[in-house]
């Protein structure tokens, strides 16, 4: 009898159980199942080890580990691969599945049909819901829809497959979905999981490695599994444990994967390419450029794979301009030793699709910054890479690389940046004071009647009432207000979320919470001035060794280092300028937005690089 090695990786989930008795209840033949399962538990949940029932069931293996050891998603299902024990076919799930009736003979059937021992099953499953009448269970079939390129990731929706009653057979795939993934076990040893992926990224890894492999990657055209989406009230590993360093590294290791990390390439071992075919293979079929950020039309229009290879498919969207660009010469850094500056075009997105190298021999007035502008040839994939900004940066021969400098488009023929305006250009001025828990902080009484509006960011609601916006990420684990009043609003990483998005995404705004409130507070409340009080980044202990207003600050205390300076030992690469260049960057959108930007504190030793003013 053929067997099915059936992996789940749980995290802290409710439905578990319930999974694996519906997957045992609705086989055809439930002895040919075999289940290798790590469930990363909570002692809170009274769940936490309904698993073990299945201890001494020879068909289980079964991993129990706390859900603060666990290094996340795919750590886990590398985990899983382990107790795969050379069963004929592998199925992964999540834990919070349903399955049809019969659901193994009509898979390994299906399988069969497509005559292609390389063949891989995945999709979106359609949707249940545990609480809805017959769990909610949608009759749809789904594939996945790879619409947006942003900094070399992808992302995927599901889409409802055309015609798919009537089809008759499987849909090719250009992409995976996790939770659902079939074919012949041997996957696992040709492709086993990288566990230093975290969540972003996985789905596009193992398409990549899958196809370079060999393997063929499919939809098929009825429903086995449903899957239950969102559970918002369940919870999650990034929102439980600090995540951010586990996200960086897993963002590395998949450019690495894509070439764009060459270091990194040497180290992937054997979760690297495969030897079957190509990246640029996979690049001709699946219309997926990571190098250019570009996405072929069949891929955006969610046409079956591979993509339309003629020339004018991929070229004939490339244009080239010649445009005039301008900028503020006093933002660029100045030494004699200066031997080129590097000019590098950003899309929409944020992400950087030219550089030009503009040589000192060659443009000396620009390098001796006799000329603030300069007329550049550039060429780019229309509509997207349209060019909205640019970056400056200058490279010394003593210094090496210099400061950045950013700048944007504005309308017409020139990039520039808009300088700051005079409250008479603007009419009333909209005052917006962000407030941090610096020991500046305790100053904020002394100006709450200056100002249109308060922002309090982590604990520094504690130093006012009359706050108006509290902002704090969605891990959030410092003091707390009893009671919030009516008049006061609760914004999280779901709501300034977006706000990064708009401004060019997390990895160009910074991780630093004070700055994902600043862009909050720029693409939501439009003010015309920001000031800033607790901000400083001034972390020297005082007499009684407090480094925050309210004592010891909390990452310093259980991690060791501050907010910012973690951001700059996860981002800077070396670069000394990192922090104040990552908050110039936000001076310069709020400036582009005619938004002005102050630093209130009087804290001599601030390290944040705002104009200081005082309003008393």
């Amino acid at each position: 009898m053929e067997q099915i090695f059936i992996q789940i990786a749980a995290y802290r989930d409710a439905e578990l159980l319930k999974t694996i008795e519906n997957c045992i209840s609705n086989a055809s033949d439930p002895e040919r199942l075999n289940f290798g399962i790590v469930n990363q538990y909570s002692l809170e949940d009274d769940f936490c080890f309904d698993v073990n029932r299945y201890e001494n069931d020879s068909r289980f293996k079964i991993l129990n580990i706390q859900f603060n050891q666990s290094l996340g998603a795919c750590w886990a299902r590398s985990e899983t691969n382990k107790m795969y024990n050379h069963q004929d076919y592998v199925l992964q799930i999540d834990s919070h599945s349903r399955f049809v009736k019969d659901w193994d003979s009509k898979l390994i059937s299906c399988w069969k049909n497509m005559e292609d021992d390389w063949a891989i099953f995945t999709s979106y499953p359609p949707p249940y819901h545990p609480l809805e009448v017959n769990e909610g269970k949608q009759e749809k079939v789904y594939i996945i829809h790879t619409y947006d390129i942003k900094n070399h990731m992808t992302k995927q929706r599901p889409m409802v497959m055309d015609n798919w009653r009537n089809r008759g057979k499987p849909y090719r795939a250009r992409h995976v979905a996790a939770g659902f993934i079939f074919g012949k076990g041997k996957i696992i040893q040709d492709v086993p999981y990288d566990p230093e992926l975290y969540f972003s990224g996985e789905e596009t890894s193992l398409a990549i490695r899958y196809y370079t492999h060999g393997y063929n990657l499919y939809h098929p055209n009825e429903i086995f599994v449903w899957h239950y989406y969102t559970r918002k009230e369940s919870p999650k590993h990034w929102r439980d444990n600090i995540a951010r360093e586990l996200m960086a590294k897993s963002r590395n290791r998949l450019m690495s994967l894509v070439g764009l990390n060459k270091e990194g390439q040497k180290n992937i071992g054997k979760f690297g390419l495969g030897s079957r075919r190509s990246l640029q293979d996979f690049i001709k079929y699946s219309g997926i450029d990571f190098e250019r950020n570009f996405l072929h039309k069949d891929t955006l229009e969610a046409k079956e794979p591979p993509v339309s290879q003629d020339e004018e498919s991929w070229s004939k969207t490339k244009k080239t301009i010649f445009k005039k660009i301008k900028w503020d010469i006093s933002k660029v850094d100045d030494l004699e030793d200066v031997s080129f500056w590097a000019f590098f075009i950003k899309d929409a997105n944020g992400n950087t699709f030219l550089r030009k190298d503009i040589l000192k021999d060659k443009y000396p007035e620009v390098i001796n910054k006799a000329t603030n502008e300069l007329i550049l040839e550039i060429s780019y994939y229309e509509p997207f890479q349209e060019p909205k900004s640019f970056v400056i940066w200058p490279f010394s021969k003593s210094k090496r690389w210099l400061k950045k400098s950013p700048h944007f488009i504005v309308e017409g023929d020139c990039i520039e940046t808009i300088e700051k305006f005079s409250e008479s250009e603007m009419g009333k001025s909209k005052k917006i004071l962000i407030v941090g828990s610096g020991k500046s902080g305790l100053d904020v009484k002394k100006y709450e009647s200056y100002f249109d509006e308060i922002v309090v960011v982590n604990n520094a609601w504690a130093l006012t009432d009359k706050w108006k916006y509290w902002v704090h990420p969605n891990d959030y684990k410092g003091l707390k207000p009893d009671f919030i009043k009516s008049n006061q609003i609760e914004i999280n990483a779901n709501s300034y979320g977006k706000s990064l998005k708009k401004y060019g995404g997390i990895h160009e705004c910074g991780f630093s919470i004070m700055l994902n409130a600043s862009y909050w507070v720029l693409d939501n409340l439009k003010p015309n001035e920001i000031y800033y009080l607790g901000a400083d980044m001034n972390y020297i202990p005082d007499e009684e060794g407090n480094t925050h207003f309210y004592g010891v600050g909390f990452d310093i205390k259980n991690k060791g280092i501050s907010d910012p300076d973690l951001m700059v030992k996860m981002r800077s690469k070396g670069d000394p300028n990192y922090l104040i260049n990552i908050y110039k960057r936000f001076e310069s959108v709020a400036n582009h937005n005619r938004c002005q930007t102050y630093n209130l504190s009087r804290d001599e030793r601030t390290r944040l690089p705002y104009e200081r003013k005082q309003l008393d």
